[in-house]
């Protein structure tokens, strides 16, 4: 396996904003209407499917998948700190 990743992290983080931006019809803004620990939550569910989809050797696709939606979901939670929500 070579040092080097395959994707770098501009472009990792660059497909998680492509997903959040494809799916930004269907799901708005609903997002700043979760509660800071709604979306503590989102995270710990998308890391535990991740953790439990590592255990049983997996759909590899999936844990990439969720991976980009935990990434997502701590943009989101990052946002409403930002904006004060505490």
């Amino acid at each position: 396996m070579s040092d080097k990743p395959r994707i770098s992290m501009g472009e990792f983080f660059f497909e998680c904003a492509t997903i959040c931006k494809s799916r930004d019809g269907a799901y708005k803004d609903a997002w700043r209407y979760m509660t800071l620990e709604e979306l503590a939550s989102g995270i710990r569910l998308k890391a535990g499917r991740i953790n439990g989809l590592l255990k049983v050797n997996g759909d590899r696709e999936k844990v990439l998948d969720d991976l980009k939606d935990l990434v997502n979901y701590c943009y989101f939670l990052y946002v409403k700190l930002l904006e004060g929500e505490i």
